[in-house]
């Protein structure tokens, strides 16, 4: 720029440029690079002075915006007004483009140390549902017995398994007797034990129970249950199916009782699924647990046909989702069809993927573990992750995934003299002890969950009971054992 030109003239131009021609301008001159760089000309860049001011109408009827500018000393209306009767406010702030906040998760929110991820739900009379971020958690219950229950959450992060705490248990899930874990979904925990399930939330220690009616274990009928979250409301859900358990049974039913029944928390009452796709009445739903993924609910099923007089058994996996409530049946390939009893295979959730594992045994001790993932949600499309060869130990069952994708397992000690949790790191090929344990003999179960912290259940009161289409709040532990002992599942 020439040098006939005052630098104060220099300086408001340089103003009214945008800040690309700025980064450029700094290395016009050093006179131009200081005051770019100065913190006087980047406090007051682009204030051109001029006031932005609401002011009365000479009719005294309305508030108008105008912007006063000082150098030609006039005022221009905006064309944003008002009542000047209106009670309301008007806020004008200036800003400029930028690319910060980016990379935070929208809706997020920072409360006293922690970070939370907000997911609005309008659906639910504008209810907030909150959801931490940064901890994940395995939840190990040792069950020894109703009156020594043992339970310790473990973060489940680099400093595994060092940070460990014990939780509070809530009266509802100190009664449970020799339970089976029905699922997890978004952080909540869900129990069942004769008739009665439990969802539990782990953080808060609170939990509320269901009544489960119309279950029928017996020479014909079997119940299978599965528990997820909406996606769209994060509205919890229960789902139970009776199932035809024996094969000469299924030509004789011609239709199943109380197939299909579906509880939502929001409601409080059992009723129909949404959909008219069931299960078809030739399909037998395992005994191992089912697990939710992504708000789908998964179960290994197997279904049975007669071809040439001979009766035909095929793997498969039943999938439930919990926004559409529509069934599916999800294909295994081949290998796993055929394979034989299902008893060899369990599922996991890890990072919101369908694991399979697979159990055969090498001789009579000896049990190789091979773990597959189902490929972006396509059926049939299983990539094997890795395989657990370790002749060292003698592997008693598989209890549940870390977010890692190293399997949590229980093994016998080389002394026969307890069985401890350990974890396999494929990497490395080694199993590290946890230090939880328990006698050879102890008729106990244990119990290992994957969970993340969350305020879901934090709007229910605690010792709420569902029982029949009816909830019921208690003030009092003994008055809500009472109800507990005196809830009933309907039989037909």
């Amino acid at each position: 720029m020439s040098d006939n030109v005052p630098f104060e003239i220099q300086e408001e131009i340089i103003k009214r440029l945008p800040v690309k021609s700025l980064i450029r301008f700094r290395s016009v001159s050093k006179s131009w690079k200081s005051l770019i760089d100065s913190s006087d000309f980047i406090t007051h860049y682009r204030k051109s002075g001029e006031v932005v001011m609401e002011v009365i109408e000479d009719d005294w009827e309305v508030r108008s915006l105008v912007v006063y500018e000082p150098n030609l000393k006039r005022i221009t209306n905006l064309g944003i007004s008002h009542s000047a009767n209106d009670v309301s406010k008007i806020y004008v702030h200036s800003y400029m483009e930028t690319l910060l906040l980016l990379d935070q998760p929208s809706f997020t929110i920072f409360d006293n140390g922690n970070r939370y991820v907000v997911n609005w739900n309008g659906e639910l009379n504008s209810r907030w549902s909150l959801k931490h971020t940064s901890k994940q958690h395995l939840l190990v219950y040792n069950y020894l017995s109703v009156d020594h229950p043992n339970c310790v959450s473990i973060i489940d992060d680099n400093t595994f398994p060092q940070q460990r705490v014990p939780l509070t248990l809530p009266l509802f899930v100190k009664m449970l007797k020799r339970f089976k874990k029905v699922g997890s979904s978004h952080d909540l925990l869900c129990l069942y034990s004769d008739g009665k399930l439990v969802i539990w939330n782990p953080l808060i220690t609170k939990a509320v129970a269901v009544v489960v009616p119309n279950v029928v274990d017996d020479k014909m009928f079997q119940t299978v249950l599965g528990f997820g979250v909406c996606r769209e409301t994060s509205d919890p859900k229960i789902v139970k199916i009776r199932y035809i358990d024996k094969f000469a049974d299924m030509e004789s039913v011609s239709s199943i009782p109380w197939q299909v029944e579906i509880f939502m928390l929001s409601t409080g009452v059992w009723r129909s699924p949404n959909s008219s796709n069931l299960p078809r009445k030739s399909i037998i739903f395992g005994s191992g647990d089912g697990v939710c993924v992504d708000g789908v609910y998964y179960w290994l099923a197997t279904d049975r046909s007669t071809v040439d007089a001979q009766i035909r058994a095929y793997n498969m996996i039943i999938s439930f989702d919990m926004t559409s409530e529509e069934f599916r049946e999800v294909n295994l390939p081949d290998s796993f069809v055929y394979r034989g009893p299902m008893w060899d295979l369990s599922i996991y959730n890890l990072r919101e993927s369908l694991v399979l594992v697979e159990r055969s045994a090498v001789g009579t001790d000896n049990l190789i573990y091979d773990v597959w993932m189902m490929e972006d949600g396509v059926p049939k499309l299983f990539t094997k992750l890795y395989t657990i060869h370790a002749p060292y130990a003698r592997i008693i069952g598989v209890h549940e995934i870390r977010k890692s994708g190293e399997l949590v397992m229980e093994v016998m000690e080389d002394d026969w003299k307890a069985k401890s949790l350990v974890v396999y790191e494929p990497n490395l090929k080694r199993i590290s002890n946890l230090g939880i344990s328990r006698g050879p003999n102890d008729v106990g179960q244990i119990y290992v969950h994957s969970y993340m912290e969350t305020l879901l259940l934090l709007d229910q009161p605690s010792l709420t009971i569902f029982d029949n289409g009816k909830r019921y709040v208690e003030k009092f532990e003994w008055r809500a054992k009472s109800r507990w002992l005196l809830s009933h599942t309907s039989k037909e």
